[in-house]
């Protein structure tokens, strides 16, 4: 369920009459701007501005209007039913103070930390003019945030707004609740976009702001709105904290099903399998045939040479990490793989067009993004080349450990600091099966790197992580047990979204 697109629907249905029903009893719109207008005068008679009178709110012509909308209702234009749409005050932040001024940087998911907003130097005749009060909206109209709006709740005693912001206050006929919801509609955001001036910093002004068509209810319906969709956004609420806790519930699922595993306990262990005490004594071969040594005499799988470098070590049941079944082996992951390290590209090599370079960036979860990669001419050593199913991973910075299955026919370079484990035999070890127990590994890979807050990792290390060895058989069936079980967990997902 897309629940971001479900809110929209829901003030689309608000802002057009259909989230509501209408009723006689609550008059109608043309006569609440009569209210306010009243009003107006009222105030201006209390603070003896009998000069200045108040203008009629004259509605727009239905016709012209974006949308149809209820006979009782009218199109007016934002500017006429706001007491003023007011500029923010330019001043620098102080670090302590008597009136605090919030900033386009203070506001964040409609909410304002006021414990941490910062002071300001302002004279006391400007006070009055950009003192907030409780239901002002707050506009930004700049930045990566211009168009975002905030209501004002909870305020210190004395607080003002800064410069980068524009606020609009309203009567007591309006509710100033139903003003914020449309000001997060799409069609708020519609008029904000054809209004904003397009350069790198966007912005908008109170002109555009003034300018915007609000379809307007009587005051007891836009109550009702209000009411309503606090009501649908309130179980939307519930359902998106539900949703973030099934995909944490998911991801331990998933971590939980790579555990059980690579111990053995994922699928039954059948007695007709070929043990992997024999998959170790291909390993022997291999390193002999190598060498170009003639085949020695049968060794014991203990004795096995299964490394360029150092023979066959043993994992004694004190040193295993954990219990396996009786016809697994432990192994050491350079025991069966290979593992080749990137090239040092320079960047000035780098080309627009030609054969993939895989970088960090370029690993995703679980997978290798090719979208946005940089490309080589040259042509290098087999050593570097990646190859569909081949398992990279981030061997520096802020990602190390992260890993990604290239799945790609045609062949890409390995940048350095990116790792490939590539497997010896696969009459060995399986790409599923290495997979799984790399993907499980994940915490213990970054927990073996070292340099702080950017950890790397060497081919070292990860070649001496201890690997539980099943037979060729269970491998395959456990690399279809845990595809199954993922895919169902993929579907209910894709069902979140």
């Amino acid at each position: 369920m897309n629940t971001k697109l479900l809110r929209q629907k829901i003030l689309d249905l608000a802002i057009r009459g259909k989230l509501t029903d209408q009723r006689k009893s609550d008059g109608s719109t043309a006569d609440l701007l009569k209210q306010i207008v009243t009003e107006r005068v009222s105030q201006n008679s209390l603070i003896r501005k009998k000069s200045i009178v108040p203008k009629s709110i004259i509605p727009i012509n239905k016709g012209d209007g974006p949308f149809e909308i209820p006979n009782n209702w009218e199109w007016v234009k934002l500017g006429d039913l706001s007491e003023s749409i007011q500029y923010g005050y330019n001043a620098p932040a102080k670090e302590c103070g008597r009136i605090k001024m919030v900033r386009i940087s203070d506001i964040h998911d409609n909410e304002v930390k006021w414990e941490s907003v910062p002071f300001c130097d302002i004279e006391e005749s400007e006070i009055q003019t950009y003192q907030l009060k409780k239901d002002d909206i707050l506009f930004a109209r700049t930045g990566g945030t211009v168009g975002k709006s905030y209501i004002v709740n909870d305020i210190p005693e004395a607080a003002v707004y800064a410069g980068y912001l524009i606020r609009t206050r309203y009567s007591k006929n309006i509710n100033a609740q139903f003003m914020k919801f449309f000001m997060e509609s799409n069609l708020y955001w519609e008029q904000l976009r054809d209004g904003c001036i397009a350069t790198a910093q966007p912005n908008c002004n109170g002109k555009t702001l003034g300018n915007m068509f609000i379809p307007l209810p009587p005051l007891e319906e836009q109550q009702r709105i209000v009411a309503k969709i606090e009501e649908a956004f309130a179980e939307i609420d519930a359902i998106e904290k539900n949703k973030e806790l099934l995909k944490t519930h998911i991801k331990q699922t998933r971590q939980k099903i790579l555990d059980l595993a690579i111990h053995g306990k994922l699928v039954p262990q059948d007695e007709n399998d070929e043990p992997a005490s024999i998959l170790l004594e291909k390993i022997l071969q291999e390193k002999a045939q190598s060498d170009n040594k003639k085949s020695p005499k049968r060794k014991k799988t203990d004795d096995i040479a299964t490394s360029d470098n150092r023979p066959y070590e043993k994992i004694t049941v004190e040193d295993a990490p954990f219990d396996i079944p009786s016809s697994w082996k432990w192994v050491k992951l350079g025991d069966v793989c290979t593992f080749l390290n990137g090239f040092a590209f320079d960047s000035k090599d780098f080309q627009k067009e030609g054969i993939p370079i895989i970088r960090i960036s370029n690993i995703g979860k679980e997978s290798i993004d090719l979208s946005n990669c940089v490309y080589s001419k040259d042509i290098l050593s087999s050593n570097f080349e990646v190859i569909d199913g081949d398992l990279l991973i981030a061997m520096s910075g802020a990602t190390t450990g992260k890993m990604g299955i290239y799945t790609n026919c045609d062949k890409a370079y390995l940048n350095q600091r990116v790792g490939n484990v590539k497997i010896k035999n696969e009459e060995v070890l399986i790409r599923g099966y290495r997979n799984i127990f790399l993907f499980s590994q994940s915490d213990r890979i970054l927990a073996d790197a070292y340099g702080g807050a950017q950890p790397n990792i060497s081919s070292k290390a990860i070649c001496e992580i201890p690997m539980p060895l099943p037979p060729l058989a269970e491998q395959k069936r456990i690399v279809d047990k845990v595809e199954e079980l993922f895919k169902s967990l993929d579907e209910i997902l894709l069902h979140l979204i």
